[in-house]
């Protein structure tokens, strides 16, 4: 059983990061390295917004002796499986997959090896480990979809955060006030998540929009009208009589003081 545990420590810890780099970086290296420049070199042109000096001039090659293209379009010049292994990455980052493996063998196969199962030491080594990757994330950016690398630097943010909930409820005497910020914290983290991911953001939007507008047609309906007095004759007389009414009783005020 030991020697079983061994061979498959030894094929899938060093194995498979050991294929990818050789996939990577040897056999398809000079074909990934080519896409890599295309991408850089498309991401600046649309970035300057100016018309291209070099790229209209000269072709793209994979190797010495190779034909020469215009363009290199990556289902021509790759198999399928590097297409999986590369997919959803840009090119500039097309080895991320190797990290994506060492990330997943240190903080889950390296800490169980150590004597503590949930111990300070497998916490305090899954703390290093997510903040090293949460950093990585944040400084490759390696997916194409900007909502992807939102979403996973917010997963190492979970993790890390699990960890330290975990040591923070450790302490002792336990405190109420700790556990209610554990318990914010935690579910915060996967909302903000579901926010990103989920159209809720822009439903919530148009639905506040819909509201604020029914509320203004509503407003206008309950102010009350104007009043004004127009027309001649007898639809003037009440105006007349309100005007006239203060001074006529001034005029009787006045002389029952002369009398």
């Amino acid at each position: 059983m030991l020697t079983f545990a061994l061979i498959m420590i030894v094929l899938h810890v060093i194995g498979t990061p050991a294929t990818y780099a050789y996939l990577f970086f040897w056999k398809y290296g000079n074909t990934l390295k080519a896409l890599q420049e295309q991408e850089i070199r498309d991401a600046h042109k649309a970035k300057l917004e100016e018309e291209a000096k070099y790229t209209q001039q000269h072709e793209v090659s994979i190797a010495q002796g190779a034909p020469r293209r215009p363009r290199l379009v990556p289902g021509e010049v790759l198999p399928g499986f590097m297409l999986k292994l590369t997919g959803g990455y840009e090119y500039r980052t097309y080895w991320f997959e190797i990290f994506e493996t060492l990330r997943k063998v240190l903080l889950v196969g390296i800490p169980s090896v150590f004597p503590e199962r949930g111990g300070v030491a497998q916490m305090f080594w899954g703390l290093l480990v997510c903040f090293a990757t949460f950093g990585a994330y944040m400084m490759y950016t390696p997916f194409i979809e900007d909502s992807d690398d939102q979403l996973s630097q917010l997963a190492q943010l979970q993790i890390f955060l699990t960890l330290v909930s975990s040591l923070a409820l450790r302490a002792t005497p336990p405190s109420a006030m700790v556990g209610q910020m554990v318990t914010v914290v935690l579910f915060l983290v996967p909302l903000i998540g579901i926010a990103l991911e989920t159209p809720l953001l822009g439903l919530l939007g148009t639905v506040l929009a819909k509201l604020r507008r029914t509320l203004a047609v509503y407003c206008v309906h309950l102010k009350p009208p104007p009043v004004t007095f127009t027309g001649s004759g007898a639809s003037d007389a009440p105006a007349t009589a309100l005007t006239d009414a203060p001074a006529t009783a001034l005029v009787k005020k006045g002389s029952n003081l002369d009398a």
